[in-house]
């Protein structure tokens, strides 16, 4: 479960005497910039898969008309800072986490590597935000996890004799359930911390930004390095606002 990674939250949003260190509350100014920065990352991404959408991989360019289809979805989902004045706080978090970056002692998990994501600026990396960011990291990366797996099979691990639609809805619902007891046992683990929204309605409205987000960042990295794997952003981004798209995709 993710027990410890909210055990790990709650220590980075105590009080601190470091200025480096202390949490900052999400105040207007904050949330707004936060929206300005999605839909400029939004219209950024949209823009560069119709620049190379000749070059993508056919399972990734199904994907992409029904993806852009959903534009004002996406704004809808971002505004919801505004509309919601979603209320947290802002602290250090480990800002790089998926599954490499958590080791098994046997009977417990370690985090390792909080450097941060080393694509980006170090005066990126140490601007507070919400520990939510950590989460949709991670779930991000049970998604990779699967696809990945799906991928041997159809590349001829024949560990099944499923067919490739089969897997890929079997995939789906993997993802779902994994995704679904795991922010169980977080939200229970957090549900007196003072970094989170106070309401579910708001939390799960902030996760669903930050997985957005966290897809949205990832397509370009993947284009260029990692086209297997440009399909994972694109069905996270649809699992959220258009699920019933994904689900005529996987059954192809």
């Amino acid at each position: 479960d993710l027990t410890r990674l909210e055990e790990l939250h709650r220590v980075l949003a105590r009080p601190s005497a470091d200025p480096a260190i202390e949490p900052e509350l999400y105040d207007d100014f904050y949330r707004q910039s936060l929206y300005h920065s999605m839909l400029r990352l939004l219209s950024l991404r949209f823009e560069f898969l119709r620049k190379h959408y000749s070059e993508l991989p056919e399972d990734s360019r199904e994907m992409v008309d029904p993806l852009i289809a959903c534009e004002e979805a996406l704004i809808a989902r971002f505004s919801l800072l505004s509309s919601l004045r979603i209320q947290a706080t802002r602290t250090r978090y480990h800002g790089h986490l998926g599954l490499e970056n958590l080791l098994h002692s046997g009977n417990d998990f370690v985090f390792i590597d909080f450097e941060g994501d080393p694509a980006t600026h170090l005066s990126e990396r140490s601007i507070k935000r919400t520990p939510l960011r950590d989460l949709a990291s991670l779930l991000h990366s049970f998604g990779c996890a699967v696809h990945t797996g799906i991928l041997r099979e159809t590349a001829g691990a024949q560990h099944t004799a499923l067919s490739d639609p089969q897997l890929r809805t079997l995939g789906t619902y993997w993802y779902s359930e994994t995704i679904g007891s795991l922010l169980r046992a977080y939200w229970k683990s957090a549900s007196s911390d003072t970094f989170l929204p106070p309401t579910r309605q708001q939390q799960q409205a902030l996760l669903d930004i930050h997985l957005i987000e966290k897809a949205l960042l990832d397509i370009r990295p993947y284009f260029y390095s990692r086209r297997d794997l440009l399909p994972v952003p694109f069905r996270v981004i649809l699992y959220l606002v258009n699920p019933e798209s994904l689900q005529k995709l996987s059954a192809r």
